[in-house]
C-alpha cells in the first residue's frame, strides 16, 4: 500500500513500517520526532514536494537511483554542478551527494545495489565514490564541510556551485540557495561566496576562468581581482589539480579567449612561464602577430576547424 505524504508537503517525514514516524521542517526534526515515536524500528528520511510547477532538468540515472535513495535513513541532497546545470535546462550526469555522516558507508551501500564497483576517495574528509562504467559517470557521496548543509553550501567556490536539492527531489520549489545563487544565475555572473571563496583554494581561480567560458558567463570585479591574487598561490597547491583545470579549459568553446584571459588574470604567468615570455617575440613576414598572438590564434582557428570536422561526421545513432 502506498502512502500518500501530500499532506506533508514542503517538509521531510520519517517512515518506519509503511507509516510516518515523525515530520519536521528539517530532516533532524523528523528524525528526532522518529526515533522519539519509533525508538526500536528503523527508518527512511524523505522530503515531500508540493505539486510539481516548475521541473527540473535533471539526469535520467537519477530516476534509477531514486528507489535507492529513499530507502535510506540519513537526508542525501545533490549540490554542486549538477543542480546548477538543471537550473540552466542541462542535464549532467556527473552527481555530488552530500549527507551529514557516514558518506563512505552509503557510497558502499549505493555501489552494492546497483552491482558497481565503489572506492573511498578521501577517508579523513568521509568521501566515496561510486563507478558507472556504462554511463561513464560517476557518482560521489561526501559528509557535510561544517555542521550542517548550510555551512556545506557556504564553504563552496561560486555562488552558482552553492545551490541544492533534497536527492530525490524534481521541482524548483525544492531549491535550497543560501547564497542567491539562482540569481547570478540569471544574470550569467561567476560570483565567489565570500571574500575568501578562491584564496582557501586557489585552483578554484582557475575553475571560476573555465567556468566563465563554458557557461558564457562574467566573472564579478570582485571575482576577478581574488582569481588574479589566487594565481600566486600556486605552489599551496597540488599540480595535478592544476594540470586538471588548466586542460578542461582547453577543452572549452573558446579556448583561445580563455587562454587570453588566464595572461589577463596573471595565471598564465605563474602555469605557462615560457609561453608568456613569447609575448614580444615578433615574426618575420608573412606573420603580423608576436608569436604568443599567434600561437592564441592558432588556438582559435583549430577550434574551429575541429567543429567543421566534427560536424561533417556521419551521424552513427
Amino acid at each position: 500500500m502506498t502512502i500518500d505524504l501530500s499532506p506533508y508537503a514542503g517538509r521531510w517525514v520519517a517512515l518506519a513500517m509503511g507509516s510516518v514516524a515523525g515530520v519536521g521542517f528539517t530532516p533532524e526534526e523528523a528524525i528526532q520526532l522518529a526515533r522519539r515515536n519509533r525508538p526500536k524500528e528503523r527508518f527512511s528520511v524523505r522530503f515531500v514536494e508540493t505539486a510539481v510547477a516548475t521541473p527540473l532538468t535533471l539526469s535520467p540515472l537519477l530516476e534509477r537511483l531514486r528507489p535507492l535513495l529513499l530507502e535510506q535513513e540519513i537526508p542525501i541532497y545533490l549540490v554542486g554542478g549538477v543542480v546548477r546545470d538543471a537550473l540552466l535546462g542541462r542535464a549532467s550526469n556527473d552527481l555530488d551527494f552530500v549527507v551529514p555522516q557516514r558518506a563512505i558507508k552509503l557510497t558502499f551501500k549505493i555501489g552494492n545495489a546497483l552491482g558497481e564497483p565503489a572506492y573511498v576517495l578521501d577517508k579523513e574528509r568521509d568521501a566515496g565514490r561510486v563507478v558507472l562504467p556504462d554511463e561513464a559517470t560517476t557518482l560521489d557521496f561526501t559528509c557535510f564541510r561544517g555542521e550542517d548543509l548550510l555551512a556545506d553550501l557556504r564553504d563552496r567556490d561560486f555562488t552558482i556551485n552553492a545551490i541544492a536539492i533534497p536527492a530525490t527531489a524534481v521541482d524548483r520549489t525544492s531549491l535550497i540557495d543560501p547564497c542567491d545563487g539562482v540569481a547570478d544565475l540569471e544574470a550569467r555572473l561567476i560570483r565567489q561566496i565570500h571574500e575568501n571563496s578562491v584564496i582557501n583554494d586557489p585552483v578554484r581561480g582557475l575553475r571560476g576562468i573555465r567556468l566563465a567560458f563554458a557557461l558564457g558567463f562574467d566573472l564579478t570585479p570582485e571575482t576577478a581581482t581574488a582569481v588574479a591574487e589566487a594565481s600566486q598561490l600556486t605552489d599551496t597547491v597540488s599540480i595535478e589539480r592544476v594540470r586538471d583545470e588548466f586542460l578542461k579549459l582547453l577543452k572549452t568553446t573558446a579556448p583561445d579567449l580563455a587562454v587570453q584571459q588566464l595572461d589577463e588574470l596573471k595565471w598564465l604567468a605563474t602555469i605557462m612561464p615560457e609561453v608568456t615570455e613569447l609575448r614580444d617575440i615578433t615574426q618575420s613576414l608573412p606573420h603580423n602577430e608576436p608569436v604568443l598572438a599567434h600561437t592564441i590564434s592558432v588556438l582559435r582557428w583549430l577550434r574551429k576547424v575541429e567543429t567543421v570536422v566534427l560536424e561533417s561526421q556521419p551521424n552513427n545513432d
